[in-house]
């Protein structure tokens, strides 16, 4: 069975979610000031690490970060974060 499940984001250069294998990253938006991610995923797969590589404006991107997914603010503008998705870890 598919359902879709939110998952938040900590404010770390380098972010690990466990989720479930093969599940599709459908969105990264600020929800009440926490970035948060949604996936729709398979219920009945096994779990797994995910990936995020969070970047400010201004610093170096690490190489293999992934697919480029958004850019978000947080703070009323103060911290602008650029967010890739490194897949499964």
């Amino acid at each position: 069975m598919k359902k879709i499940f939110k998952y938040e984001l900590m404010l770390t250069d380098e972010v690990f979610i466990t989720s479930r294998k093969n599940a599709k990253l459908l969105s990264v938006q600020v929800q009440h000031g926490k970035l948060c991610a949604w996936f729709e995923v398979d219920t009945k797969s096994s779990s797994v690490s995910h990936r995020f590589t969070l970047v400010g404006t201004g610093h170096e991107v690490p190489e293999n970060v992934g697919q480029y997914v958004t850019t978000v603010q947080l703070g009323g503008g103060s911290l602008v974060l650029h967010v890739y998705y490194g897949g499964e870890a």
